[in-house]
């Protein structure tokens, strides 16, 4: 499911509405893998997290994007999912690549009565994670960075910008 790649060369930044849209559609492909579901509102961005210290290294910002869907349920109210996902930005030198991969989900389920009678809050989340468990830590390329541009570092910035920084 690629998307529309950018070339980091006179440009070597993003705006956090750019990005936003990009993850968007990255979202809505994944989502739409399965014909049941169907997107009531986002993905939006939520929030950009600050950068985190695991003891070991710190780790870029993430960028928490917010979904909420329907799951259609033949007959019955639909079950609805208002689902969280944190993305996580990197480069990867050897490809050249900026990098967006699903680092962690967070989802309420509610099952309306009378479905409940026939399908449970599990049963969802079960299927849920057969869709979005494959997704975990699979780099999706943002973007190509230009030969002759040698990279320091690829930052998420606090307003969700997000910065090539190169050698002079």
């Amino acid at each position: 499911m690629p998307l529309d790649k950018f070339v980091f060369a006179d440009k070597a930044s993003q705006s956090s509405s750019d990005i936003a849209n990009k993850l968007a559609a990255e979202i809505k492909n994944i989502l739409k893998k399965n014909s049941k579901v169907y997107i009531k509102s986002g993905p939006n961005l939520a929030a950009v997290d600050d950068y985190l210290f695991d003891g070991n290294m710190v780790h870029n910002r993430r960028y928490q994007m917010h979904v909420y869907f329907g799951i259609d349920v033949s007959a019955l109210p639909d079950p609805t999912v208002k689902m969280d996902l944190w993305i996580g930005i990197d480069y990867i030198k050897e490809s050249r690549s900026v990098v967006a991969m699903l680092v962690e989900t967070k989802w309420h389920v509610h099952v309306p009565f009378p479905t409940s009678a026939g399908l449970k809050a599990k049963e969802v989340t079960t299927e849920l994670h057969k869709a979005i468990d494959p997704e975990m830590f699979v780099p999706h390329v943002q973007g190509i960075v230009p030969e002759a541009v040698n990279v320091l570092s690829v930052k998420v910035m606090s307003n969700g910008d997000l910065n090539i920084y190169k050698e002079p």
